[in-house]
């Protein structure tokens, strides 16, 4: 995969809003507007109406201006997926929490605003935080790190192939980081991107197997964590625990918005 050059020129559009200079969204349009989170290296915001992958919530969550590293003419280093280094697993990880964090306070407003019943689940189903559905793309649309956190069934715009086809999940970002690698060479030793969609379909989905044995010609330096295996098809059902304390606690210290119903 290659990051476009109207991707990385499109990559300053999020630098207003890591800087300082003004607060994301249009709310005389949308109600859209502001973060939604705010963590130690990073800020979570929401996209433009009708552009949601996720009918219940869809948020993308960045890294601020100092993780980003912005260079002079206001271009981020870390523009994407493939701009992972194995020392970003611990952010990546802060993001998830964070994530979680923000569906855990604001569940009483989701369940008050949707029906009871979502493409054929209920909807304690889809705000378990285990089923939260965090990932990339790997041919972005702009050039500037987001992290996708995905709410409910997928949206028709987010059912379009270019989308779904492109999704890399952070569980297989975290595996590969997590065994020293850059997802670059993970990808290349593949021989394509290992893309998993996001299962939201109403039935179950066929179980897929671990990266490590879709990749067996990319084996880690050292052996991967219980915590990688899995699928796209069901969230990790140990995910809590797997997740590292220092990045529960980073919940606790990121100030995440709650809704008003």
């Amino acid at each position: 995969p290659e990051l476009t050059p109207r991707a990385a020129a499109l990559g300053r559009v999020f630098v207003p809003y890591v800087t300082g200079e003004r607060q994301p969204g249009r709310p005389d349009q949308s109600g859209r507007h502001g973060f939604y989170i705010r963590g130690p290296d990073f800020l979570a915001l929401r996209g433009v109406g009708g552009f949601d992958l996720a009918k219940i919530w869809h948020m993308l969550i960045i890294p601020d201006a100092a993780t980003a590293k912005l260079s002079a003419d206001g271009l981020p280093e870390l523009s994407w997926v493939l701009s992972l280094q194995p020392t970003h697993a611990p952010l990546l990880r802060r993001m998830r929490a964070a994530a979680r964090h923000f569906l855990r306070i604001n569940r009483s407003y989701f369940l008050a605003r949707y029906p009871p019943v979502l493409a054929g689940r209920p909807i304690s189903h889809w705000l378990d935080e285990d089923n939260l559905q965090c990932g990339f793309h790997s041919v972005p649309s702009v050039g500037y790190l987001h992290m996708h956190a995905l709410v409910g069934p997928i949206t028709e715009f987010g059912a379009q192939d270019k989308y779904l086809a492109r999704w890399v999940p952070l569980e297989a970002v975290l595996e590969c980081l997590d065994a020293g690698r850059t997802p670059h060479s993970f990808f290349a030793a593949c021989g394509s991107v290992p893309t998993q969609p996001v299962a939201l379909a109403p039935s179950p989905a066929p179980q897929s197997p671990p990266l490590a044995a879709t990749c067996a010609s990319a084996a880690a330096p050292k052996q991967l964590s219980p915590c990688a295996a899995g699928s796209a098809a069901e969230p990790l059902a140990n995910a809590a625990t797997c997740l590292p304390r220092a990045a529960e606690a980073v919940a606790a210290s990121s100030q995440s918005r709650p809704l008003q119903a």
